[in-house]
Order: C-alpha cells, then sequence, then structure tokens
C-alpha cells in the first residue's frame, strides 16, 4: 500500500457498535441480493474488517494525492476515509444521540457511490457493482428515517407560519410521523445487526485495498487527467441541463439537476488536493450555493408531499381529523410558497453562476497545464 493509501490512526475503536455485544442475526433473514466477495465467516474476526488501516480522523480533509498516482489506487485512497467517517458515527446513530450522525453516515454511503459509480472505466467491474448495489440498498434503509427526521425537524418552522388557534392541530401529524420515524429507526437498527450488513463491511474495506499494479489500463491512468475530464463533461452537463429550467418546470426536473450537482460536488471533494486551493475554492462556493438552494426547493416539494400523506392517512376521531386536515393544508400552502421562493432565487443564482464559468475554467485549464 502507498503513501497515499495509509491513513491516521485514531485511538478509537472501528468496531465499536459493530460487532461487540451485538446477537447474531435471526436464522430466517433474507440472504444477500447480490453476491459480495469475500464471504464472511460467521463471526469475522475483528482484524479481517481490514479496518485499522483505514481508519482516519472523521474531519480531516482526503488523503493528498499525487497527480500521476494510477487511477486505481488514488480513487480508493480517496474513498478511505469515506469508510472511517461511516463508521465513526455508529455509535451514536444507535444510541439515537443526535440525527447528525445519521446524515454524516448517509452522505459517506452517498460520496461513495457516487464516486465509484462515475469513475468505475477505473475500477474492477465486479467488485465495484457489488458494492454500489449493496451501498444503495443500505442508503436506501437509512433514508426512510433521514426522511422522517427532516420532516420532524421542519415541524417547529412550519408551526411558526400557521395562526396560533391552528398551531396545536399540527399536533397529532407530528406524532404520526414520530410514531412511523420510530418504525424505520427499528428497521435500520435490525439492518446493522444483520449478517447482509457485515458482509457489507468485509466487501467495502476490501474493496479499498489496491492492486498492485491496477490490473486494467484504464486504472493506471494518471488520477489527475482521469479526474479533470470527467468534472469536465460533469459541468458541461451541468450548465446544458440548468440552462432549460424554468419557473414551471417539474418537480422532477428541478431534482434532477440537484443529482447533477451533487455528483460534480462529490467528485471536487474527494479529489481537491489534486488542485490548487486558491482555484478550487472559488468553484466549491459557487456550487454550494446551488446546492443550498436546489436543496430548499426539494426539500419543501419532498415534505409537502410526505405530509399531504400522513394528513390522507390519519386515523383519528373525525373532529380532531378534520382540524388536523385544515391545519396541513395551511402548512401545504406555507412548504408550496417556500417551494416557489427557493425556485426562483435559483433561477436568478443560476443564470449568474452560468455567465460566471470563469473558476471552473480557470480550474480546469490549470490541471491541463500540470
Amino acid at each position: 500500500m502507498t503513501s497515499s493509501m495509509r491513513a491516521r490512526e485514531r485511538t478509537l475503536d472501528p468496531r465499536k457498535g459493530l460487532e461487540a455485544g451485538r446477537p447474531e442475526p435471526p436464522a430466517s433473514e433474507p440472504p444477500p441480493a447480490a453476491t459480495l466477495t469475500p464471504q464472511p465467516p460467521p463471526e469475522p474476526e475483528p482484524a479481517a474488517l481490514g479496518l485499522e488501516s483505514l481508519w482516519t480522523p472523521v474531519d480531516s480533509p482526503p488523503p493528498a494525492l499525487e497527480p500521476d498516482a494510477p487511477a486505481a489506487e488514488a480513487i480508493r485512497a480517496a474513498l478511505a476515509p469515506e469508510l472511517a467517517t461511516w463508521l465513526a458515527q455508529q455509535d451514536g446513530l444507535r444510541a439515537d444521540l443526535d440525527i447528525e450522525y445519521l446524515h454524516k453516515a448517509r452522505v459517506a454511503l452517498r460520496r461513495t457511490r457516487g464516486v465509484i459509480r462515475q469513475l468505475r472505466a477505473a475500477l474492477p467491474r465486479s467488485a465495484s457493482k457489488d458494492l454500489v448495489h449493496e451501498i444503495r440498498w443500505l442508503a436506501r434503509v437509512c433514508g426512510a428515517q433521514r426522511d422522517l427526521d427532516v420532516l420532524l425537524e421542519q415541524f417547529d418552522g412550519l408551526v411558526q407560519e400557521l395562526p396560533k388557534a391552528a398551531r396545536k392541530d399540527l399536533d397529532v401529524l407530528r406524532s404520526a410521523a414520530a410514531k412511523k420515524r420510530e418504525r424505520a429507526r427499528a428497521a435500520l437498527l435490525k439492518t446493522l445487526d444483520g449478517q447482509r450488513y457485515r458482509s457489507l463491511l468485509l466487501a467495502w474495506s476490501a474493496f479499498l485495498v489496491p492492486d498492485t499494479p491496477p490490473h486494467d489500463a484504464r486504472g493506471r491512468v494518471p488520477i489527475l487527467a482521469f479526474v479533470t475530464r470527467r468534472l469536465a463533461r460533469r459541468h458541461a452537463r451541468l450548465i446544458e441541463r440548468g440552462k432549460r429550467l424554468s419557473a414551471r418546470s417539474s418537480g422532477a426536473a428541478f431534482h434532477a439537476l440537484r443529482i447533477e450537482c451533487k455528483k460534480l460536488r462529490y467528485l471536487l471533494d474527494a479529489f481537491r488536493s489534486l488542485f490548487p486551493i486558491e482555484r478550487m475554492d472559488p468553484v466549491l462556493e459557487g456550487l454550494k450555493e446551488l446546492q443550498a438552494l436546489l436543496g430548499a426547493t426539494n426539500d419543501a416539494r419532498v415534505q409537502g408531499e410526505r405530509l399531504r400523506r400522513f394528513a390522507m392517512d390519519l386515523d383519528v376521531p373525525h373532529g380532531a381529523r378534520a382540524a388536523s386536515l385544515i391545519a396541513a393544508g395551511r402548512a401545504l400552502a406555507a412548504l408550496e410558497a417556500r417551494e416557489k421562493r427557493s425556485r426562483a432565487d435559483f433561477l436568478l443564482r443560476f443564470r449568474a453562476y452560468a455567465r460566471e464559468r470563469a473558476p471552473m475554467e480557470a480550474l480546469l485549464a490549470e490541471s491541463e497545464g500540470l
């Protein structure tokens, strides 16, 4: 393993919350949907997880990469901190100390999946495909609770937008959301105690061990050239799709552009050590602004849909149901107004961003000259 792959050890035990004191999974648990290698023993030894050498401080930047490092090796090095981040959240996530533990853990899953999918040409096909499949499964389980965490967090803001007399009528909806959140949390905890999750951890850690040398010619391409080409294509696609949007575009169209922003951001974050900081910072700042506005637009839309479903599924006495539906209708109107404002703000900012291509063009041009 090269120096770029070696991460600093941390005193925390990365196995905490994974093996010790956890019950054996039930025999009836369904088998994994995808075949992952290597197959885990019934009780994997801690060292078999291969996590010690991957453990890095959670808030540290990705490892410094050499521009001419083989792409396959550099991609694994850039992704190693994401596994560390996922593991570091486990105690807080299991204890339900704060919703940010699950949020950070889910982001680590998304970043790993997003980078592998975009750069899979340089990676072993079968292993990367299987790992992406399983990470997607785990992210979906995490997402069920995360969506409800966000909804419950936003209830306070929604309540403040209602007349005082109607605020208490949202309590029934909040209670329904809280109960569903507990069911989602129970499903997540069961998943984290299951054999399929253990298999995923083994495959994830094994995936981060580099080939020596990379088995495929594309895996030996210098990482800077490999990433720069993909950044250029991804950014051009972002500009093209963004220009198609208008105030009348569907929520799905805005969401699709949000995904494009995320994919570009995943690459920039993972490989920012390859670029001069004075070139990278303006690019990230502009992209973060777009993401924030698209996120606000998407949150308002998604939470409105979820609130509508809760309202329609309420099982309470007729009087309380009527009052809750009226309050929900007012909350939905507030969310729709919020989405409309966020869309307008985004379209205005995006037009300026599309005109100000200089930061990204400077970043790409300088990398080509290195």
